[in-house]
């Protein structure tokens, strides 16, 4: 059909040599549209998004942090869930880091030191109003 002559498309789609041109036209108008919107996508830099522990702030908010293992993961169950709990940071401060059932696969053999990228937590607070970092289902920890 790429070969095609205008002919051939008219009669292919019982239409008039002028509705095939339209036809072809437009098609070829949304074929350039979506090349220019492919090529102008901008994906933002990771780096920039990055934020530092002193600067997380809004309670519910979603964040992407680089940090450090600062204090052995403590692994704890409640109502027959595993959840793992730590300290982490980085030059700025440090943070208490919460993992729920979900994600406790993505922080196994976790060691002190260890530098990590997490993308994508909830900033919460804790029941003595001490913020903490919450890693959900949907985080992604990269190893550093």
């Amino acid at each position: 059909m790429a070969n095609a002559s205008i002919e051939d498309l008219a009669v292919d789609i019982y239409c008039t040599k002028d509705t095939a041109r339209s036809f072809i036209h437009a098609a070829q108008k949304v074929l350039r549209n979506a090349e220019i919107k492919e090529q102008s996508r901008v994906i933002p830099k990771l780096a920039g998004n990055i934020t530092k522990i002193k600067n997380l702030t809004g309670i519910g908010k979603k964040y992407t942090i680089e940090c450090q293992i600062l204090e052995l993961p403590n692994t704890t169950k409640m109502d027959s869930r595993e959840y793992i709990e730590t300290i982490v940071g980085d030059e700025t401060g440090e943070i208490n880091l919460l993992v729920l059932p979900k994600s406790v696969n993505k922080f196994q053999n976790l060691k002190v030191g260890e530098k990590l990228r997490l993308g994508n937590t909830l900033l919460n607070e804790n029941k003595r109003g001490e913020k903490l970092i919450q890693i959900m289902l949907y985080t992604s920890v990269t190893r550093l």
